[in-house]
């Protein structure tokens, strides 16, 4: 299952998830970046995990489930999140990456500390050094939805 749709794709069982997504199925915001698990652009869930799609092989995906950032795309509070972020990533290498972290964090901790903020993106390589952009603009875009959720102005 990914994205909580059934699909059906015939390819060697050694296969990576991440070609698998980007070819046979299209969705291409899961980047590939250093291909061996190291820089963090290839995140996606895996059975509610947050793993490198590049190191997982074909032959451990069935039955399992998938969710990458196009799947996360119909949740208000992920695209919130993401549009508040988009402009602060210079080069984009990392944003998917990034993004899938944080996501996976926030579904676990509605209100995480500037530690567990630093801590799901560590995984993350940038390349042109948007980090702490990104991190200071995560911390106000889920401090701006803490409000709207306990009905305090903006």
């Amino acid at each position: 299952t990914v994205n909580a749709r059934e699909v059906t794709v015939q390819c060697a069982p050694t296969k990576r998830l991440l070609d698998i997504l980007r070819q046979d199925l299209r969705l291409t915001l899961t980047r590939e970046g250093c291909g061996s698990g190291e820089c963090g652009a290839c995140l996606v869930l895996l059975e509610g995990t947050l793993i490198n799609a590049c190191l997982v092989p074909a032959f451990r995906l069935p039955g399992t489930s998938v969710v990458t950032l196009e799947g996360l795309a119909s949740d208000r509070a992920f695209s919130s999140l993401a549009a508040n972020l988009e402009p602060v990533f210079r080069c984009g290498y990392c944003s998917s990456g990034v993004l899938m972290a944080l996501a996976a964090l926030l579904q676990q901790n509605e209100n995480p500390t500037d530690e567990d903020l630093r801590f799901a993106v560590s995984g993350n390589k940038c390349r042109c050094g948007s980090t702490l952009s990104v991190l200071e603009a995560a911390k106000q875009a889920i401090r701006k939805r803490s409000r709207k959720r306990h009905g305090r102005k903006s």
